[in-house]
């Protein structure tokens, strides 16, 4: 939602699971996590790609689902950060553990940031 804020986008979904209070603690977190805690209250459409795409990951979980789908989630960020975001949301999944389907074309981040692999072909 580009004309909402980056703390709005990632709060907005769990305003009906969690009091307001609650859901801006867990939105800040993961935005800070995530390296955009100073960017909260810049609308989305004024972010760069990568930070667009960090914004989405926050929003992604921050919310409580048993299933997490992630496509291609960071291929917009540079590759020292990528590790970083990657080492963040394994902690996290350690934490809260839930099944992620993780499309990537680039079997480096495959290895690093999963246990399963699964490769289709054509």
């Amino acid at each position: 939602m580009e004309n909402l804020s980056a703390e709005k986008n990632v709060s907005l979904p769990l305003e009906n699971l969690f009091d307001a209070e609650e859901a801006l603690r867990r939105a800040d977190y993961f935005l800070d996590s995530l390296g955009l805690f100073e960017k909260r209250a810049m609308n989305v459409e004024k972010l760069s790609g990568g930070e667009r795409q960090r914004v989405a990951i926050a929003r992604a979980f921050a919310f409580p689902s048993k299933i997490l789908l992630l496509d291609e989630s960071f291929n917009a960020v540079d590759y020292k950060l990528k590790l970083r975001i990657m080492d963040f949301l394994r902690g996290e999944l350690e934490k809260n553990p839930r099944t992620v389907v993780f499309v990537t074309h680039d079997e480096r981040d495959a290895k690093y940031f999963c246990q399963n692999i699964i490769e289709l072909g054509e």
